[in-house]
């Protein structure tokens, strides 16, 4: 069974893990933002430690702490 693709449109146009176009139906929430991957192996990779590709991606804005 495939799980729905996350609402909206990704914060990034290049994959977090290897800089290549996304694809809108392969994102994952982090922190509240919409990450977009490029194929279900990055994805796979990315929602296994998303604090290692994270920095890759120039858009996402990490949270402020209060």
């Amino acid at each position: 069974m495939k799980k729905a693709a996350a609402p909206g449109k990704p914060i990034n146009a290049k994959c977090a893990r290897d800089a290549k176009a996304v694809d809108g139906a392969l994102s994952v929430t982090y922190k509240g933002q919409l990450i977009g991957l490029c194929s279900a192996e990055c994805k796979g990779k990315f929602e296994a430690n998303p604090e290692k590709y994270i920095g890759k991606v120039a858009e996402f804005k990490a949270p402020d702490k209060k």
